[in-house]
């Protein structure tokens, strides 16, 4: 009967070393075969808060200001790190401390593109005197200031995203006044023509010259 007990405990081992319930080692690793739930990034939002509806920016010789309005979330729930990445190298260059809120942003000169161009404001003109008139022009030189940062979060887990935002501010650098005297009876308009396309007919109507005031 002993005989009998001693097989069916050998014949039992046996099939539980086939199914992996014994190691062969010093060691055994259950199989991984279970299907992991996946690590979600931070949902980010980032707005610039212009107060400014002509989107003037204050700007010094070395650095631009403006605000701007962020918010962040975890789905899962995991610790992350925040802040932006003004010159969009990956890495951090102003640490937030909250998920959400406005924060005055100092970004350097360097970060931006510039382009400049005149505008003509307008002009004034003084009363006639001796058949002469003085006539005053006000130009400005404007520069548009344009560039991209990045929000950038990463959780606990590593698991990381970026947001882009893109601003174009304007900034006033100088106003030149230029003036010249014009003759009183200099006119402000001309004239341009030419003939109409088609031919003359015997009914009314005909287009028979094209007249431009400039």
């Amino acid at each position: 009967m002993s005989h009998v007990r001693t097989l069916n405990v050998l014949t039992l081992s046996f099939i539980l070393l086939l199914a992996g319930c014994f190691g062969l080692g010093d060691s055994a690793e259950a199989s991984d075969g279970h299907e992991h739930t996946p690590n979600a990034a931070p949902v980010l939002l980032v707005e610039l808060s212009l107060e400014d509806q002509f989107n003037l920016a204050e700007c010094s010789s070395t650095h631009c200001n403006f605000t701007s309005y962020h918010a962040a979330v975890d789905p899962d729930g995991d610790l992350f790190d925040l802040g932006y990445d003004f010159d969009l190298d990956g890495s951090v260059d102003y640490q937030l401390t909250q998920h959400r809120g406005y924060t005055n942003l100092e970004i350097p000169r360097t970060e931006f593109i510039e382009t400049s161009f005149s505008v003509s404001e307008g002009f004034e003109m003084s009363e006639c005197v001796n058949g002469q008139r003085l006539v005053v022009q006000e130009n400005s030189t404007i520069t548009k200031l344009e560039t991209t940062i990045a929000l950038i979060a990463k959780d606990s887990n590593l698991e990381s995203s970026a947001v882009l935002v893109s601003t174009g501010l304007f900034y006033e650098n100088s106003t030149v006044n230029s003036s010249i005297v014009q003759p009183c009876n200099t006119p402000s308009w001309s004239f341009d023509s030419r003939d109409a396309a088609g031919s003359m007919s015997d009914a009314a109507g005909d287009a028979l010259v094209h007249v431009k005031m400039t």
